[in-house]
């Protein structure tokens, strides 16, 4: 089914209109005129709120920066020195000078910092302030998700919601990945949603995707294996559809092409310069100084962080090789060895994590009591480590409301299926509520559809009458 203008298509009620549109049936003009068209659909009222949205962030960004080093994580020296090592040597290089090629970090996040310093005179609060306000574009693909899904009031929640969350106000101002990983999702899953609600086979339109997963991948790395997920949604939408044959390979190639080209080019480029074709070190890592680490913590008991030094310890040395690549390609297999060895415990780690990465609190709670100077009760600590419960809980209702439609079905598939990869994928011991961001816009949408459909139900039972 061709692509149709979102000028169009939201004559007839915001509340069962299109995501979005990025494609149209015609040519690159017509593209443009689709974004006005979405443009034109947004009431005033969440323009508005979007404004609020890129002043709060902003301003957070700007006060919270005046000292710059409030704005650095650890894993943020590595993205700085990544990006000064393009700007100065013009290579993707470990540190500048250093010579040594990065294997650990992918460029797509040093990429859009080495873009800013390049004009600002190399000014860290810059990237934050960039960052930030680019934050607030992740509220557009909400929105539109949301009223698809619930209808306009629900759209402008979700809004005001993303505007009230502390996790991804901090994050936004954090030299960090998470933000950037939140757009490029939100705008995946708001263009996928499109995709599936309209059984649409154009080429075109999942070329788009295949890119956005490309990019997405180049900043967090982590989102290597999501595109097959996505291509099940793929295959899933064909048969909804009734594609023939020759339509789901030209959409399958379509989206695959980007991918390969993208994302198998940068494993050639691993392969020449440090011997392994990953695409990034950092999946070894995580699979040997993580998993593995939580899986044999686990079942031996002790901290994982403890065990993790023991562990290299004894395997670090026999992960030496010829090359970089084999160091850490001998890491990973080690480390795969020990995960599948305890299967058992492997399960109670992934669940542990995903659990601690739902509704962990930002900051540590023994820190945040002494530093609030709150009373050491077992109700704070309650309220701390539960507060994302309820939240939880509204997200589910709101997506049974949303699943209850058949019609909406595709478009909750596209959201909730990237969700669930990530804490699939993800979990571990060293989940926290940092690795949370990337999910809050999704979760924020369907907590607001549960909470006005749960206004919507007491209020009509309160107006019936009694007796």
């Amino acid at each position: 089914m061709p692509f149709r203008s979102l000028a169009r298509t939201m004559t007839g009620g915001c509340s069962t209109g299109t995501v979005i549109g990025v494609v149209t049936s015609s040519r690159g003009g017509q593209i443009v005129a689709s974004l006005r068209g979405v443009a034109r659909s947004i009431p005033r009222s969440v323009w508005i709120l979007i404004g609020v949205l890129v002043a709060v962030r902003v301003g957070f960004a700007f006060v919270l920066g005046l000292d710059e080093a409030r704005l650095i994580e650890p894993d943020s020296n590595d993205y700085l020195s990544n990006a000064e090592a393009l700007l100065d040597d013009g290579r993707f290089l470990t540190a500048p000078g250093s010579d040594e090629p990065e294997f650990e970090r992918t460029p797509g996040y040093p990429l859009f910092i080495a873009a800013i310093l390049v004009v600002t005179g190399r000014s860290i609060l810059a990237v934050a302030l960039a960052q930030a306000a680019l934050s607030a574009l992740v509220a557009l693909p909400m929105f539109l998700i949301a009223r698809r899904l619930f209808g306009e009031r629900a759209g402008v929640v979700a809004v005001v919601l993303f505007i009230a969350d502390p996790l991804s106000l901090y994050f936004g101002a954090m030299v960090m990945t998470e933000t950037l990983a939140a757009l490029l999702l939100g705008a995946t899953v708001a263009l996928l949603g499109l995709l599936m609600d309209r059984h649409s086979s154009r080429s075109r339109g999942w070329l788009i995707v295949g890119v956005l997963l490309a990019v997405t991948t180049f900043v967090r790395p982590g989102q290597y294996y999501l595109p097959v997920v996505i291509l099940g949604l793929l295959i899933l939408t064909a048969r909804r559809g009734g594609w023939s044959l020759a339509s789901t390979s030209r959409a399958t190639a379509a989206m695959l092409v980007p991918l390969v080209v993208l994302v198998g080019g940068w494993q050639i480029r691993n392969a020449v310069e440090v011997g392994s074709t990953r695409f990034s070190g950092i999946e070894a890592v995580n699979m040997m100084k993580y998993r593995a680490a939580g899986v044999v913590a686990e079942r031996e008991g002790g901290d994982w962080r403890e065990v993790r030094r023991e562990l290299m310890d004894v395997y670090g040395p026999g992960f030496e090789g010829a090359t970089v690549g084999e160091y850490y390609d001998n890491m990973y297999d080690k480390g795969v060895e020990l995960v599948l060895d305890d299967p058992v415990s492997l399960m109670k780690v992934t669940l542990s994590g995903a659990w601690r990465g739902a509704v962990s609190f930002p900051a540590d709670i023994e820190g945040l009591i002494t530093r609030w100077n709150l009373p050491d009760l077992l109700v704070v600590r309650l309220v701390v480590d539960y507060a994302m419960v309820p939240v939880w809980l509204v997200a589910l209702w709101g997506l049974g409301v949303a699943w209850r439609r058949a019609s909406s079905r595709p478009v909750v598939l596209a959201a909730v299926v990237p969700v669930v990869y990530l804490f699939a994928l993800s979990s571990g011991p060293e989940w926290y509520a940092r690795f949370r961001v990337p999910v809050m816009p999704v979760l924020w949408l369907f907590v607001a559809g549960g909470a006005v459909a749960l206004f919507d139900l007491f209020r009509s039972r309160a107006r019936r009458p009694s007796g």
